[in-house]
């Protein structure tokens, strides 16, 4: 809830009230925004549902986008956080789109091994009409500064800071109910093209297949997502073919790929690791647990800061005399830390510093139990 993943009851429950808004001819625009208990227009897709048949509750994200995408009248989506991933997809089968100055935008699933699969590869060249940015932003996945997506169109205006975005949103939209049905018709991006020569756009996209990750080291999912891509200025493709196209590739990678079933177990691991769920069995630390790091450097001083926070003994070692005492003083000044910002009493970091042990010989790490190098 505190990022709106677009999960089945989100779908469907937006479902309902764009279609009940649309049908009331004494509403004249429409705005999604982001609810006051989240912190994120919307984060994206709930991963938690996707499996290797790639099907989804009914409505799913394509059927609410194209829900959303077929409405007649002004639609305006209110970005404050981020829209990442489905977020931005829902976002931009909106008319227009308006955002905070801090909000950030991005299609991020090149780092789940798929992917963007509810229009991302199709719409995001449509909006900005630059195969060469399209082809950056969803094979790095990064996050795009609102100022960025401005200059780009992906947003429409920005909200000036210290005003209030819904109230901005809603004046924006009542701007436009007095727009002409060919105007909102030529801002849905399913009816543009992709401007711009064929063959140029084909050797952007042949060039930023030589740079990326071969697929077998890695790179499968942005491989897939230039393919996707591709199709989005193919003459010879419908919309609808080119969704196909995007479509395929992503199921190929859902279901196929070995490459984005480990990346989606490190995206779970990780949130797992960092928040256990309620009632998972407390682990019994011992500190005469011994662990080594190898490397005392910004890395290994801060893996070393980890283990002793654990409750773990820790030796660390650098056969360089000098940059052993400078890790040192890092691991201190870390504990310090803790304690400066409530984290742990003075007497807890005590016992926690003093269960370093430094080291420039690797011999010292003999009876430890495991050793984590950080060279």
């Amino acid at each position: 809830p505190q990022v709106n993943s677009l999960g089945f009851e989100t779908r469907r429950n937006l479902l309902n009230e764009i279609q009940t808004a649309n049908k009331n001819p004494d509403i004249k625009a429409i705005v999604i925004t982001g609810s006051d208990h989240s912190s994120a227009f919307s984060a994206g897709a709930d991963i938690t549902e996707f499996n290797a048949t790639g099907e989804f509750q009914s409505p799913s994200l394509h059927e609410l986008i194209d829900v959303l995408e077929g409405v007649e009248k002004p639609t305006v989506a209110a970005i404050k956080g981020v829209a990442l991933g489905g977020g931005l997809e829902l976002a931009l089968a909106c008319k227009y789109r308006v955002s905070t100055e801090s909000a950030k935008v991005g299609l991020p699933e090149v780092h789940l091994g798929i992917i963007p699969g509810a229009g991302g590869t199709q719409r995001l060249p449509r909006v900005t009409q630059d195969v060469k940015f399209s082809i950056g932003a969803i094979t790095s996945g990064r996050m795009i500064k609102a100022q960025e997506a401005l200059g780009v169109n992906i947003i429409d205006d920005v909200c000036p800071k210290g005003e209030d975005l819904d109230e901005f949103a809603v004046k924006f939209a009542e701007g436009k109910t007095s727009a002409s049905a060919d105007e909102l018709a030529g801002r849905n991006l399913a009816k543009r093209t992709v401007e711009g020569n064929v063959e140029e756009m084909n050797a952007l996209c042949d060039a930023a297949l030589e740079r990326l990750p071969a697929p077998a080291m890695g790179g499968e999912a942005a491989h897939g997502c230039v393919e996707a891509i591709k199709a989005s200025f193919d003459p010879t493709k419908s919309f609808e073919e080119c969704m196909k196209t995007e479509m395929d590739v992503f199921m190929n990678l859902l279901s196929n790929s070995e490459q984005g079933k480990a990346r989606r177990h490190a995206f779970f691991a990780e949130r797992l690791a960092t928040a256990p769920p309620k009632g998972s069995p407390k682990v019994d630390i011992s500190s005469k647990t011994k662990v080594g790091v190898i490397g005392a450097g910004t890395m290994g001083s801060g893996i070393a800061t980890c283990f002793l926070r654990a409750g773990y003994s820790v030796t660390l070692v650098d056969v360089n005399s000098s940059g052993l005492e400078r890790g040192t003083k890092i691991v201190g000044r870390n504990i310090e830390q803790d304690v400066k910002r409530g984290r742990a009493s003075q007497a807890k970091a005590e016992a926690n510093i003093a269960r370093l042990t430094p080291s420039t010989d690797l011999e010292a790490l003999a009876g430890v139990d495991m050793v984590v190098e950080a060279v």
